[in-house]
């Protein structure tokens, strides 16, 4: 990503989105590269053993967690380790801090303020997300600071 700096407020909104996507980059590398090839397997052994309702999810029935943990003492390989779970979380801990580096940055400009909306607008499978105040509480300033009240000179 070039970064195209005409001012200090530029230089620390496109520092910040630079941080973002790059942690995002990381997430995604180990969830698609390594992560997401293990829970999948896991799936799999766990399908085969009628422990995953059809459609997905847990086959939450009656026993299924003596069931599972059964299959998991004679399989571990074939389940995903804490560490992996963890290291997974602490990556997209690391990219849910620099989205909200982000967010706290003040816009420099409409893009940047669009690219806000954009970001806490978008759907994610058809759920939308519920952003507390202070996540969203530079985002109105910015508004406030960037878009003049309707009648306001």
């Amino acid at each position: 990503m070039t970064l195209n700096i005409t001012n200090s407020a530029d230089f620390e909104w496109q520092t910040a989105l630079q941080a973002m996507h790059a942690a995002d980059a990381v997430f995604q590398q180990f969830k698609d590269r390594f992560a997401n090839p293990l829970y999948q397997r896991e799936d799999e052994l766990l399908a085969a053993h009628n422990l995953i309702a059809p459609g997905g999810g847990c086959n939450a029935t009656p026993g299924y967690y003596e069931r599972r943990n059964e299959l998991r003492a004679t399989n571990p390989d074939c389940f995903v380790s804490d560490n992996v779970s963890d290291a997974l979380e602490r990556l997209c801990e690391r990219f849910c801090d620099a989205q909200t580096v982000v967010m706290n940055v003040p816009a420099p400009d409409m893009a940047a303020l669009r690219w806000k909306l954009d970001h806490i607008l978008l759907s994610d499978g058809g759920c939308q997300a519920s952003w507390s105040v202070e996540y969203v509480k530079q985002m109105l300033a910015d508004i406030d600071r960037l878009v003049p009240r309707e009648g306001a000179e």
